[in-house]
């Protein structure tokens, strides 16, 4: 418990502001983060700290090793130093939330609170971009991938993933009836999210659509019908026919750039592959760049060679790094919530998590702080969350 007025508190509330920033900007996230690292280490110590860490992120930690041994053969150590560097939240944020003990529901509420006001405020502020530059311009296209997104620094598939965590968990508490204040005044915030969402333009969030919709609706079908999750679900309906009207119709016309990208990216994915001359450990953390690049410039891809393309896949792309021993400790971190979600038959937990996988066979995710401290932020919250469901000791309710 964080009790209102003590250190720990302030501590809590630097990171909750942190969170808020991850979806807007990353450079004034990366900073709260480090400030709200340092600020813990004054907590007073907790003698369940080392167990709450262990408990909750050990995989993180072995991932993190694997990465640090892949610098002992690498000789591009500077490229291998900005991995780590990149990775540094994955290490930072179990290491704050640990330091607050054991987090009861409330205070994981508050803090996926804050992240939804942030993408909010991120795609408040990307729409109003985009408008006064289409009022300019006149160009449509300023709504769009890219173009949408620059403002904040940020890559669409990123916020696309964003916004697929917030819509996943609001529309869950708004069909069990645990949003605040009922249903329907949050209705609209899913309706917004889901419009963000079709401007990122992402095939891949398409697909992760697909299953969450999926879920609700059949949930609609097999348990006991209501009035209010009948409008729910339909709600549900429109956007899943809103979301495959816009996909077939092309608006944006940029149908014949996505299948030449997936070409693109099969051609990537065998590279990356073939490029591994060390299968058992990998090229090295730091020469995973070099080694593709070569690799193109020696089979007639000298264009993916001149935009030094990654795999785009984060299976491939760590078998690349770090091989057979990177690609296991990647599915134990990917795994390790997920079956823990299985054994805990946490629905919301497995519903929220496993769009991963999925982003997982088209972007190297963590390659970038904004996939990385996403992935750090989400994977504390699904283990305090069971953290909660296996302790009778700790609040359930918010």
């Amino acid at each position: 418990m964080i009790n209102k007025g003590s250190y720990g508190y302030y501590v809590y509330a630097c990171f909750l502001v942190f969170v808020f920033t991850i979806p807007i900007s990353t450079f004034v996230s990366t900073r709260l983060l480090f400030v709200a690292l340092v600020l813990s280490f004054f907590l007073k110590w907790d003698g369940n700290f080392i167990n709450r860490l262990v408990r909750n992120s050990w995989e993180i930690f072995f991932y993190l090793i694997v990465l640090a041994f892949g610098i002992l053969y690498s000789e591009d150590k500077s490229l291998a130093g900005r991995v780590l560097e990149t990775s540094f939240s994955l290490a930072a944020i179990p290491l704050v939330v640990a330091k607050f003990g054991d987090v009861e529901r409330s205070k994981i509420r508050n803090i996926i609170y804050a992240f939804t006001l942030g993408v909010v405020v991120a795609g408040l502020v990307c729409l109003v971009n985009a408008t006064i530059r289409y009022y300019q311009t006149s160009d449509r296209t300023v709504f769009v991938f890219n173009e949408l997104t620059d403002i904040i620094g940020s890559h669409p598939t990123y916020l696309a993933y964003y916004i697929i965590f917030v819509l996943t968990v609001w529309l869950y508490w708004l069909y069990d009836n645990e949003a605040p204040m009922g249903r329907f005044r949050w209705l609209p915030l899913c309706v917004f999210l889901f419009g963000l969402l079709i401007l990122t333009g992402g095939h891949t969030a398409y697909i992760s659509l697909l299953l969450i919709f999926s879920f609700f609706i059949l949930k609609t079908i097999t348990e006991a019908i209501t009035k209010d999750k009948v409008t729910l679900a339909s709600t549900i309906v429109l956007m899943l026919v809103a979301m495959f009207i816009v996909n077939s119709l092309d608006y944006w016309g940029n149908q014949a750039v996505l299948r030449n990208d997936y070409w693109e990216r099969s051609s990537l994915w065998e590279a990356a592959i073939r490029a591994n001359w060390s299968p058992l450990f990998g090229v090295g953390t730091g020469d995973y760049n070099l080694v593709l690049n070569k690799y193109y410039m020696t089979h007639g891809l000298e264009k993916f060679a001149l935009e030094s393309l990654n795999s785009h896949n984060q299976f491939i792309q760590i078998y690349l790094s770090n091989g057979l021993l990177g690609v296991v400790a990647m599915i134990i971190l990917l795994g390790r919530p997920l079956i823990t979600a299985v054994g805990t038959q946490q629905s919301l937990v497995k519903l929220a998590f496993f769009p991963f996988v999925i982003y997982g066979m088209n972007e190297v995710f963590l390659g970038r702080y904004q996939g990385v401290v996403f992935f750090a932020l989400l994977h504390q919250i699904i283990a305090c969350y069971n953290a909660t469901v296996m302790s009778p000791s700790l609040p359930k309710t918010a």
